[in-house]
């Protein structure tokens, strides 16, 4: 950041800048498929309250972006003096950020997995059961 010159590290500040309203996004569709998918399922199941639980950690990895870029700009605003520590929870913060994002896009897979496979169960059987119903009944 040293190098670079003065619209260069303008640029840069808008692109974090801009980078919030893209938080927002995604952490708006981490939680609502989250909920969607997780409304799919049995009511009284402990799964339908974990994907509860796990459709609040979309927003949480928007708000522990946000806490990376906060830091970012931090390092923007003065790129020589900035504090060697303070990366360590940039870092952090980045991490969590991850995690997040992929136990949330896990669950939407595991979920959307799970609910497709019982619907072609129930397909299935139900095609079983109405052929041998026809059957029975042209005999």
């Amino acid at each position: 950041l040293s190098s670079m010159t003065e619209q260069g590290l303008s640029r840069f500040i808008l692109g974090n800048l801009v980078d919030y309203l893209f938080m927002a996004s995604y952490g708006g569709f981490f939680f609502s498929i989250t909920l969607l998918v997780t409304r799919k399922l049995n009511e009284t199941s402990i799964s339908r309250n974990i994907g509860y639980l796990i459709s609040i950690l979309g927003l949480s990895a928007a708000i522990s972006d946000g806490l990376e870029n906060i830091f970012i700009l931090s390092m923007a605003s003065n790129p020589v003096g900035f504090p060697a520590w303070l990366a360590f929870y940039h870092s952090l913060f980045a991490h969590i950020k991850f995690k997040l994002m992929y136990l949330s896009a896990s669950w939407i897979a595991l979920v959307t997995l799970y609910l497709v496979s019982a619907w072609i169960l129930r397909t299935k059987w139900t095609m079983i059961n109405l052929g041998g119903l026809s059957q029975r009944i042209e005999t």
